[in-house]
């Protein structure tokens, strides 16, 4: 208890200075996060995660484009194509995904 003084002191100046790094040391801050918390390598895989998922993403709209305008262009509504995407992407497919459990839990991050 007699140090108390010595741990605030410590304490506020910790906070006080915590503006500062944050403005003239955030490369570093970054970098420090990313190895505490995950690692370089982990890291590296959400990067080829994010890519593969986004090239998923393309392809499955640019599917649902291509097949909506098909069906919707033979009973001649094909201007509705932008809409049927947007409600079959975010209403169907989107939550099938979820509650199908794919990817495995394992997978998951």
């Amino acid at each position: 208890m007699s140090r108390i003084g010595d741990h605030t002191l410590f304490y506020g100046k910790a906070l006080a200075g915590a503006p500062f790094a944050a403005t003239h040391y955030r490369r570093e801050i970054v970098r420090l996060v990313a190895e505490i918390s995950m690692g370089a390598g982990t890291l590296a895989m959400i990067g080829g995660t994010l890519v593969i998922v986004g090239f998923l993403t393309l392809a499955a709209g640019g599917t649902l484009a291509v097949q909506g305008y098909s069906s919707l262009g033979n009973i001649g509504i094909e201007a509705l194509t932008g809409f049927l995407a947007a409600f079959i992407n975010v209403r169907i497919s989107a939550p099938w995904w979820r509650e199908s459990g794919w990817p495995p839990l394992s997978a998951r991050a």
